[in-house]
């Protein structure tokens, strides 16, 4: 082993260090001429002070998004919190703590055998076997290296990153444990989100990283090859033991179970091998960087083969057929689904949580003619329903209160918000029927409100209760995302109401003045009008992306001054030093 530590290498140890012999320096797998590369560049300059901006200005740099997401976040149906059982319902399940070595031992939606609880990609945690075991690896290399007086930098952050499992998998588990309950309960901003297994992310990342670390450390010494020879026999025995249970058992065991316990032995069995290997490897240079491609090519394996599948593709000629229901949809109406009906199609009918496989053409050609959202968009059909974590909120309660409602009321109410078209996967009797794609029947809704009308309006509902005028004419002149131009006709004063959704940052002027925005029916814009022909124009100009883009902008010229001017200062010295010489 002494042979491995040259000249140049000893000479680069702190003097404690050059006085240890080589078992003692064996004890660690971390290269301690890391810790000389660290010390020389601990002084501060200007990359320092880049990477210090880089943690700690995050969110003022990323304000411009924050500020405007937050807006929402208050104006969204989850400001009052989210139902409890709809927020826990994705905790993470206990048994796959399992698919951390073995991934597929529940099935796979790639196979189409998934039998797993919930949905298999929230609680997606492989990061590799080999990422596991290095990782295991940099926890046995921090205990040997904490009693020296200068552990490396990279074996300082392995406490933090052990210690965060714990927690963040506790948090993951949601409704397995009293802890994310008491906080949901207990503890603001706990209720606005769901999907406690999500709390996993953060693990994967700190496994990766114990991963690294113990990849850098992997030095070539003969425990690792005793070590080698006993992950072999292990993986043997779990090739076996499989192969045993499914001869006894047979049936009640599901197969899937058995292939993944038979692929974690080979994995082993391999990671066992190149381990002994190293050994080998580790007397030249050239062997020492085949052993490392090999390493590489194992771990991809391993992690492609684990996921492959799990990200279906359709020809992109599926997207450019336009649906046949597009063409159905009443000209300056929108297509309308209600929130349960959604679900219904979306979960139940054709989306299937255990089988990813596109194989089925017919399912899925039915789900592109839908216009179930956000289909419509990719045939520019607008909609009124939106598949979108955040949601304005007044819209959105809007929507379940037409939910509730009996078949006629719902197509009554859906006239109300410019809905031409209303999907559903349950037949309505005498509503007509303009078409079907596969399960959903697309009906017309008669009468239907015009995008931009005249209406009398009185107090009520938090703003104003309206209903449509017979008289006068409001016609959309511009449509643009951020600006809608209606001129109007009016024989009376009364109220232009615009069925698009009320939100901040939206202003009204009428003839160039301005004027004040009300809600109107809970969820839309109202501008009160005199009688005469007028134009109204509604641009959106919200102040939350002003107030974003501000401390954005003051945190980006901060950081690059901080940046700079180390440099700047540094020049200066150098230059006054040269005078002086």
């Amino acid at each position: 082993m002494a042979g491995d530590w040259t000249e140049k290498d000893r000479l680069c140890q702190p003097p404690r260090e050059r006085r240890l012999g080589s078992m003692e320096r064996a004890k660690c797998g971390f290269c301690k001429s890391d810790k000389v590369k660290w010390a020389e560049s601990s002084r501060p300059d200007g990359k320092r002070v880049f990477l210090l901006c880089c943690d700690d200005c995050g969110a003022v740099l990323a304000a411009v998004q924050l500020v405007p997401t937050f807006e929402l976040m208050r104006h969204s149906q989850r400001a009052g919190g989210v139902e409890y059982r709809a927020a826990l319902s994705y905790s993470f399940w206990p048994w796959h703590f399992l698919t951390f070595l073995m991934p597929d031992a529940f099935g796979s939606p790639a196979t189409g055998d998934y039998w797993g609880y919930g949905a298999y990609w929230e609680d997606a945690v492989y990061v590799g076997l080999l990422t596991l075991l290095l990782g295991g690896r940099a926890l046995a290399c921090w205990q040997r290296e904490r009693c020296s007086d200068s552990p490396s930098r990279a074996a300082q952050g392995v406490p933090f990153l052990v210690a965060s499992l714990l927690p963040v998998s506790l948090l993951a588990l949601g409704w397995n444990t009293p802890l994310f309950p008491w906080l949901f309960e207990h503890v603001p901003t706990f209720d606005w989100f769901n999907g406690p297994a999500r709390w996993m992310v953060l693990a994967v990342f700190a496994l990766s990283a114990l991963g690294g670390i113990g990849a850098d450390g992997w030095q070539a010494r003969q425990p690792g090859a005793r070590w080698g020879w006993r992950a072999v026999a292990a993986g043997l025995a779990f090739v076996l033991s499989a192969v045993a249970v499914r001869a006894v058992l047979g049936a009640s065991v599901r197969p899937g179970l058995v292939l993944a316990t038979v692929r974690l032995g080979f994995l082993l069995a391999l990671i066992g091998g190149l381990a002994i290997q190293l050994v080998w490897a580790g007397r030249s240079s050239e062997r020492r960087a085949g052993w490392e491609a090999l390493i590489l090519a194992l771990l991809a394996a391993d992690l492609i083969s684990a996921h492959w599948g799990l990200n279906p593709t359709i020809e992109a000629g599926y997207y450019h057929q336009r649906a046949a229901l597009a063409d159905a949809v009443p000209e300056g109406t929108r297509v309308l689904i209600l929130p349960g009906d959604e679900y219904t199609a979306k979960f139940d009918l054709f989306l299937d949580f255990g089988d990813f496989r596109a194989s089925e053409r017919v399912r899925w050609e039915a789900l592109r003619s839908s216009l179930l959202p956000n289909l419509n968009v990719v045939d520019g059909v607008p909609g009124g329903s939106n598949f979108d974590p955040l949601l304005v909120g007044d819209y959105a309660a809007l929507l379940e209160r037409i939910d509730r409602l009996p078949p006629v009321g719902a197509v009554e109410q859906a006239a109300r918000l410019n809905a031409g078209m209303l999907l559903t996967p349950a037949p309505l009797g005498e509503v007509e029927l303009l078409g079907r794609a596969g399960p959903i029947y697309a009906y017309r809704v008669p009468d239907v409100w015009p995008r931009a009308l005249l209406a009398t309006c009185r107090p009520g509902g938090g703003g104003l209760m309206c209903e449509r005028q017979a008289s006068g004419e409001a016609v959309i002149a511009a449509d643009e995302p951020e600006r809608v131009v209606v001129r109007v006709s009016a024989d009376r004063a009364g109220w232009l109401m615009l069925l698009d959704t009320y939100y901040p940052g939206w202003q009204a002027s009428l003839d160039g003045a301005p004027v004040e925005i009300v809600r109107a029916n809970g969820a839309f814009r109202a501008v009160a009008v005199p009688a005469g022909d007028h134009e109204v124009v509604f641009n959106y100009r919200p102040a939350s992306l002003r107030t974003g883009a501000a401390i954005s902008g003051t945190g980006l010229a901060v950081w690059l001054g901080l940046l700079v001017l180390p440099r700047l200062l540094g020049g200066r010295k150098a230059r006054g030093d040269a005078g002086q010489w």
